[in-house]
C-alpha cells in the first residue's frame, strides 16, 4: 500500500521538467546513482552538456562570495548521502527555494564554470 501523501507538500521543481534527458537519476537505486555520480567525477568531460534530473532534500552553503545550493540523495538507510549542486539564476533566494531538508526535483545540464579559488565547480545548470 502506498505512503499517505496527505500534508505533504509536492516537491519544488527547478529547470524544465519537460526537457527531453540523457540521465534520469529518480530511476536508479542508490546503488547505481552513486556508481554513475563516481564515474562522472572520473570522466567529467563524458556528461558535460548532458541533461539530467534529480529527487532529493534541499540544502544550500554559503560562503562570503556565494551560495551553493544541493539536492541530497541518501541511501535506503539514510545514513550516507550525496549531494548533487545545482544553480537556478531564474529564481530569487530565499521566496522561490523551498526550506532546508524539503523534497525537490532538479533538472538541469551538467556544467562547470571557475570558483573565485580558481577551482572546476561542477553543477547542474537549472535555469540561466
Amino acid at each position: 500500500m502506498p505512503a499517505s501523501t496527505a500534508g505533504k507538500q509536492a516537491p519544488k521543481k527547478f529547470g524544465n521538467q519537460n526537457k527531453k534527458v540523457n540521465y534520469d537519476f529518480t530511476k536508479l537505486n542508490y546503488n547505481m546513482t552513486s556508481a554513475l555520480l563516481f564515474d562522472m567525477l572520473v570522466n567529467q568531460d563524458k556528461y558535460l552538456g548532458k541533461v539530467m534530473r534529480f529527487k532529493g532534500l534541499f540544502d544550500y552553503y554559503e560562503t562570503e562570495n556565494e551560495r551553493l545550493y544541493f539536492a541530497l540523495l541518501f541511501d535506503a538507510t539514510a545514513c550516507c548521502q550525496i549531494g548533487v549542486n545545482f544553480e537556478d539564476k531564474t529564481k530569487k533566494f530565499p521566496e522561490d527555494f523551498p526550506d532546508t531538508m524539503e523534497e525537490v526535483v532538479v533538472t538541469g545540464t551538467y556544467s562547470v564554470r571557475i570558483l573565485s579559488d580558481g577551482s572546476e565547480y561542477f553543477y547542474l545548470d537549472c535555469g540561466s
